[in-house]
């Protein structure tokens, strides 16, 4: 990878490595919600939304595939566009 840089600006290398990690970090840790509510107003494009709220936290996906399931608080939300986000990995209550 050096060779391929070589005369470039040490600037313009550090800004596309920080870009790399940023891009990496966003796709591990999916779009972040404080609460339930967050995902249940949610009407934006994620299919990964993490909850990191005070004393509730957990990983949803939207099930493509579910149209119809009702709302499991803590283990279904539905959003305002009808999608179902499933919690990934169980029930958790801190």
């Amino acid at each position: 990878m050096v060779w391929f840089y070589a005369g470039k600006k040490p600037t313009v290398l550090l800004l596309v490595l920080v870009m790399v990690v940023a891009a990496v970090v966003q796709l591990s840790l999916g779009d972040t919600a404080a609460d339930y509510d967050s995902i249940r107003n949610y009407a934006g494009t994620a299919t990964v939304r993490d909850v990191v709220g005070q004393h509730i936290a957990g990983r949803f996906v939207v099930n493509p595939d579910d149209t119809t399931s009702g709302e499991i608080p803590g283990g279904i939300l539905v959003d305002v566009l009808g999608r179902r986000w499933y919690r990934q990995g169980g029930i958790c209550q801190l």
